[in-house]
């Protein structure tokens, strides 16, 4: 990444998404805990979220030969977006819900995690000549050489 500020933002909200993550493990583990916490579900889908922006934003400013889309990296960051954005708001009315509705969460829950594991998909079948990435610099001074 050329952006050192984009770059130290990713590397703090990695560790506060992780502080948070083993927070809720020890929570649901080893305190036996079998409610669905959304507070850290929700914490950590706007860490994940803005870092998939912040990636994209990263992409648009680096110009490349090959496109954005024939990146595995690409298919993986849609993918957690998807699901993120998706089940953001649903993660934090959970507790609220009433049973008929929570039923339809859970539909609505597995649909985004079907998109997701779809673009997760996407990206572990693209063929390695696809994933060359080459800086539009380069490629055209190399083409006058």
């Amino acid at each position: 990444m050329a952006n050192k500020k984009i770059k130290a933002f990713l590397f703090v909200s990695t560790f506060i998404f992780f502080i948070v993550a083993f927070v809720n493990i020890y929570k649901n583990f080893v305190q036996n805990s079998l409610s669905l916490d959304t507070i850290p579900i929700a914490v950590s889908s706007i860490i994940l979220i803005i870092g998939s922006i912040a990636y994209f934003f990263e992409q648009i400013q680096t110009p490349e030969v090959s496109f954005i889309y024939s990146k595995p990296s690409f298919w993986v960051v849609v993918g957690i977006m998807i699901y993120f954005s998706g089940t953001f708001f649903l993660f934090l009315q959970y507790e609220n819900l009433s049973d008929t509705d929570k039923k339809t969460f859970w539909i609505i829950n597995m649909f985004c995690l079907i998109l997701k594991n779809i673009f997760f998909s996407i990206s572990f079948i693209l063929k390695p000549e696809n994933q060359q990435i080459s800086n539009v610099d380069d490629y055209y001074l190399n083409k006058l050489e």
